[in-house]
């Protein structure tokens, strides 16, 4: 994926999720990541949509919160620091 190809509110979307990402400690930036940070945009699509669906964002990012919560961790000897990927699954997406 070729992150130039993308906007610039999207381009600051995907570093804000991978920053998400390495703050819980995933080698991984998911679609979780990804939302997340798209909901935390100040100026974002994401957050008017929601809330023009009556979805509390509040709510949402919470729920988000909670799964990348519970998503395993890595640390330790071994991992490279700063070596984030995308998985497979958000790839799919962007494409």
């Amino acid at each position: 994926m070729d992150i130039n190809r993308l906007t610039t509110k999207s381009q600051e979307a995907m570093q804000a999720a991978e920053t998400k990402a390495i703050r819980f400690g995933h080698i991984e930036v998911d679609g979780e990541h990804l939302l997340l940070a798209m909901l935390e945009q100040p100026d974002g699509l994401a957050p008017r949509l929601f809330q023009k669906m009556d979805i509390p964002v509040d709510k949402m990012r919470e729920r988000l919160e909670e799964e990348l919560n519970r998503k395993p961790r890595v640390s330790g000897p071994g991992v490279e620091r700063g070596k984030i990927y995308i998985t497979n699954r958000l790839n799919r997406l962007l494409t």
